[in-house]
């Protein structure tokens, strides 16, 4: 759970460094770390139940498995790209 609560201490200084860093509006910037940071607090809560657990599972698999295709699609792209 610690660990989690770190995490959105992170989220909060990235957030502050990003609005100013990112081709986004500090108005959007600050509302994507804030939710991000209400995430990592609303996980952190769940994780004290086995009910945490389980959701922290399905999100994992769900998200997982988006992460890959997204990643296959760039290394598809890069290849067609560069012509190998």
């Amino acid at each position: 759970m610690m660990v989690l609560i770190g995490e959105a201490m992170v989220v909060v200084f990235a957030t502050l460094v990003a609005k100013d860093l990112a081709d986004v509006t500090p108005t959007q910037a600050l509302t994507a770390g804030g939710v991000l940071v209400g995430l990592c607090v609303v996980a952190a809560g769940l994780l004290r139940s086995r009910v945490g657990f389980a959701v922290l599972w399905v999100v994992v698999l769900v998200q997982g498995s988006k992460a890959d295709a997204l990643t296959l699609q760039r290394e598809r792209a890069a290849r067609q790209q560069h012509g190998a």
